[in-house]
């Protein structure tokens, strides 16, 4: 199959209500390039294209953008001495990638947060059609983070609230999205608001905002209220749902060869 034929297929099987921009696109290659081997990541980092390679495989599903910009079309793309190392990489290698994003999170569920709920083995704990709120068994919160840092390969985490803390309801905002929340005028106080509408003790998040959801939570803390932040990071809050997409498309194409590439933690701790 082609790349063309192979993304056609997934995206007839998803039947997934996309926006009218929508980023799910080739970012290189040739769509109508014979496909040998497919990699899912959440990142097609230069080491994760470069893998890939070494691997077999001349076709990237990638979650995230390949050039540092969420439409991947900023100008500076032809005169960046680091975008065309990158875009020599991606040629040398004969690799054709495709941006899968807005499809994840279109279908119901999102297949980012059941293959992070079933990586993080919570999917019993997820409401009804809101994957975002989990009533779990009562834990303290640094249980929460040991069994995060197992289940998701976290090195460390940064918390936010009272280390004693019992948790019961737990928020799961993943990615971007706290910080989507937050964007625009009035919307600065959003995720605290969201907190509070759903009696969430613990917000699991990909990224905050420091100086809005983070001091409301640390003032919960000074001032008695039950609120805790974990932040995972953004690549450790949904690359697991990119691994789910490996095993989803296995069964889509039972012929095809498919693996999943791990594109890892951004930080490094000194």
């Amino acid at each position: 199959m082609t790349a063309g034929e192979i993304v056609e297929k997934i995206q007839k099987a998803c039947d997934a209500s996309l926006p009218e921009k929508t980023v799910d696109c080739f970012l290189a290659g040739n769509s109508e390039k014979e496909v040998s081997k497919i990699a899912t990541t959440f990142m097609a980092t230069a080491e994760v294209i470069q893998k890939a390679a070494s691997e077999g495989c001349n076709f990237i599903i990638t979650h995230e953008p390949i050039f540092y910009t969420s439409g991947d079309c900023a100008g500076w793309q032809d005169t960046n001495p680091m975008i065309l190392k990158k875009k020599k990489l991606i040629e040398e290698c004969h690799m054709t990638i495709w941006r899968m994003h807005d499809t994840m999170h279109a279908l119901k569920p999102d297949m980012i947060y059941t293959g992070m709920l079933k990586k993080m083995r919570w999917e019993e704990y997820a409401h009804e059609g809101d994957q975002k709120i989990l009533d779990i068994p009562e834990m303290a919160v640094s249980e929460i983070a040991e069994h995060m840092k197992s289940c998701l390969s976290i090195e460390r985490m940064r918390f936010v609230g009272d280390e004693g803390l019992l948790c019961r309801r737990v928020g799961f905002l993943l990615g971007a999205y706290s910080l989507c929340l937050t964007m625009g005028p009035g919307m600065e106080e959003s995720v605290s608001i969201w907190m509070e509408e759903n009696q969430v003790d613990l917000l699991l998040a990909g990224e905050m905002l420091e100086w809005t959801s983070c001091a409301y939570i640390k003032d919960a803390k000074a001032l008695g209220e039950n609120h805790g932040l974990l932040v995972l990071g953004h690549n450790r809050s949904e690359e697991a749902g990119m691994e789910y997409l490996a095993e989803w498309l296995k069964e889509l194409m039972p012929g095809q060869n498919i693996c999943f590439i791990e594109s890892g933690d951004t930080w490094k701790y000194l």
